[in-house]
C-alpha cells in the first residue's frame, strides 16, 4: 500500500514557523487532538532502520507523590515496545528518579527491562548520577548496564547499527571532580578530544548523537536546567567541523520539540513519566542516491485507572499539561544526507 507522504520540513522552514507561532503565543498543542496518536510513519522511502527513543523514565520504587506509578509506566512501555517492529531502543537518561536509590532500585528496573525483546542503549542523566561519590555511582551504572553500551570508566561510546550509520552516545554529566550537585549539562575537554577522534575516524558515515541534556535552553525560564555555556561552546566547536553529524536526540526538559545545534537538528523527547506517557518511534529511510529521510511519530502508552490516576489529576496533571503544551513536532518527516 502506498504511503501518504508529508511535505518534508527543513530546519529553516520549521524555525521560521516556530518563530511566528511563538510571537503570537499560539501553541498547536492546545487543539482538541493534542494528544492523539500518530501510528503511521510516512516519507515514502525504503526503510533502513527503525528505533524507539525513550527518555526521562524517573523510575523509583518509593511511593512518591510526584511519580508514584513510574514502575508501572516502564513495564507498560516494555510491553508496548515489544509490539513494535524495532531494531533497538535508545534511552537518553534519567532512568532513575532518586540518585541515592540507584543501587537499591537497580534490580527492579533491570527486572522490568529484562522482558524487552529489542537491544537497548543507555545515556546517563542528572537524576542517575547527581550527588557526591559521582565516580562510584557511574562505575556502578556502567557495570550494571555494561551490555547496553555503557563502558566502564568512560560512559560515552558509539555503535553502528548498519554500515554507513553511526550513533555516538555522550555523557552530559561529565563534570570535573567527584561531586555533581546541579542539574546542568557538562561536557569535558577529555570527552571533546574523544569525540573529535571518533568523528574524524568516521567522517564518511552519517552520525546521530544521543545525550541527556540538550546543549540549548529551549525557554529562558529554564536556565537552571541548562547546559553550561563553556561546555556548549566546547561541544559546538567539535561538531562544526563535522557536517556528517545530522541529528541529535536528547531529553531532560520533559517535552518534545526540534531545535538546531551546530550542523545538526536536535530532537527533544517527551518524558515517559509525564501524562500522557509518550515516546518517539523513528525510522531512517533511503530516498535516493545520497538522500534519506527521518520519519517519526509519538507513541502514547495506554494506561488504565489507578495506573495513571496520580499523573492525570490535580497538580501533576497541570504540570504535565503545561509540559505537553510546550511540545511540538509530534510527527513528521525530515530530510537527511546519507553516505553515497
Amino acid at each position: 500500500m502506498e504511503s501518504k507522504i508529508l511535505q518534508p520540513i527543513t530546519r529553516r522552514m520549521f524555525m521560521k514557523g516556530a518563530g511566528l507561532a511563538a510571537g503570537s503565543l499560539v501553541l498547536p498543542q492546545l487543539l482538541p487532538n493534542a494528544f492523539a496518536d500518530a501510528h503511521d510513519l510516512t516519507g515514502g522511502g525504503l526503510r533502513m532502520l527503525r528505533f524507539a527513543h525513550l527518555t526521562d523514565l524517573h523510575f523509583t520504587t518509593r511511593p512518591t507523590n510526584r511519580y508514584p506509578t513510574s514502575h508501572v509506566h516502564i513495564k507498560r512501555a516494555v510491553a508496548d515496545l515489544n509490539q513494535q517492529d524495532l531494531d533497538f531502543v535508545l534511552f537518553t537518561g534519567d532512568m532513575f528518579h532518586y540518585p541515592e536509590d540507584v543501587e537499591a532500585d537497580m534490580p527492579a528496573l533491570q527486572d522490568a527491562l529484562q522482558g524487552l525483546k529489542h537491544p537497548y542503549y543507555i545515556a546517563l542523566g542528572n537524576h542517575d548520577t547527581e550527588g557526591h561519590h559521582l565516580l562510584q555511582r557511574k562505575r556502578f551504572l556502567c557495570n550494571s548496564f555494561k551490555d547496553h553500551g555503557l563502558i566502564q570508566g568512560d560512559p560515552y561510546y558509539h555503535f553502528s547499527p548498519l554500515p554507513g550509520l553511526r550513533f555516538v552516545v555522550l555523557d552530559s554529566t561529565d563534570i570535573a571532580g567527584d561531586s555533581y550537585l546541579a542539574w546542568t549539562g557538562h561536557f569535558s575537554e577529555r570527552q571533546a578530544r574523544w569525540l573529535r577522534e571518533v568523528l574524524t575516524k568516521y567522517r564518511d558515515e552519517t552520525v546521530f548523537i544521543a545525550l541527556h541534556h540538550p546543549p540549548i535552553t529551549p525557554y529562558p525560564f529554564m536556565d537552571k536546567l541548562k547546559f553550561e555555556t563553556p561546555d556548549v561552546h566546547r561541544l559546538e566547536t567539535v561538531l562544526n567541523d563535522f557536517p556528517n553529524v545530522q541529528l541529535m536526540f536528547a531529553g531532560h526538559y520533559h517535552f518534545g520539540g526540534l531545535n538546531t545545534f551546530g550542523p545538526a537538528d536536535l530532537m527533544l523527547g517527551p518524558s515517559l513519566v509525564e501524562h500522557p506517557h509518550c515516546y518517539r518511534v523513528v525510522e531512517v529511510q533511503h530516498m535516493s542516491h545520497g538522500h534519506g529521510a527521518i520519519a517519526y511519530h509519538w507513541q502514547n502508552l495506554h494506561l488504565h485507572g489507578e495506573e495513571d490516576d496520580a499523573c492525570a489529576h490535580g497538580m501533576p496533571a497541570v504540570r504535565s499539561f503545561a509540559l505537553m503544551s510546550l511540545s511540538y513536532m509530534r510527527s513528521g518527516v525530515m530530510p537527511i544526507t546519507l553516505p553515497t
